[in-house]
């Protein structure tokens, strides 16, 4: 699952900074663990 997402997470994010694409991807895997994906 991480690998499919990866490329698409950074294509996304790649525009801003560092910061906030680590916040991004951590909602990311709350999100994902939420929902049991």
């Amino acid at each position: 699952q991480s690998a499919f997402l990866g490329p698409m997470l950074w294509e996304r994010t790649l525009p801003c900074d560092g910061g906030l694409f680590q916040l991004q991807y951590m909602d990311l895997e709350e999100f994902l663990t939420e929902n049991g994906m």
